[in-house]
């Protein structure tokens, strides 16, 4: 059995309700909530997917609604980072504000293209930029060849220029 809405506004007014109620009740915020929820349905009508019953189109939702809650929280956690540091490292020149939001959406971007590698490509990357070793140190750490450590930044750095190369990301 293959659960059908004639359209999505069907669909929308079926699940909405309760997945704002819970988002508030999750989130404690009904504008967050209520931009999450949006959220979870564009990502489903972008990519339709059909259910067999009521409960897995709940649960399609839920898991859509988390992802989305999880993104934006990892989201938050590198702008506070990245405002630390600025303050933390506050140098004699001006920043414009210009620069300032062009340099967190590249952090960001960088975070979700390493949020979604392989955890030993992810590390690679970090002990590489940020603890300074060098790939024979991470090799050693990480129980791998030097090799790998190589091809695992390449794969990392072409996940990287890909990303700021596609204006959909």
């Amino acid at each position: 059995m293959s659960i059908a809405f004639s359209n999505s506004a069907d669909f929308y007014h079926a699940h909405h309700t309760w997945l704002y109620q819970l988002l508030t009740a999750k989130l404690k915020c009904h504008a967050q909530a209520a931009d999450v929820a949006h959220d979870a349905f564009v990502q489903l009508l972008s990519k339709p997917v059909t259910f067999d019953s009521h409960i897995k189109a709940k649960g399609y939702l839920k898991r859509v609604a988390n992802g989305i809650c999880i993104d934006q929280w990892r989201r938050q956690q590198v702008e506070q980072a990245y405002l630390s540091a600025l303050q933390t490292h506050a140098c004699h020149t001006v920043i414009s504000e210009e620069a300032k939001l062009l340099m967190l959406t590249s952090l960001i971007k960088i975070s979700d293209v390493l949020y979604a590698l392989p955890e030993k490509l992810c590390k690679t990357f970090l002990m590489a930029q940020f603890d300074g070793l060098t790939y024979k140190q991470i090799a050693l750490q990480l129980k791998v060849t030097e090799r790998s450590i190589k091809n695992y930044m390449a794969q990392v750095l072409t996940a990287i220029a890909i990303a700021f190369d596609d204006e959909s990301f």
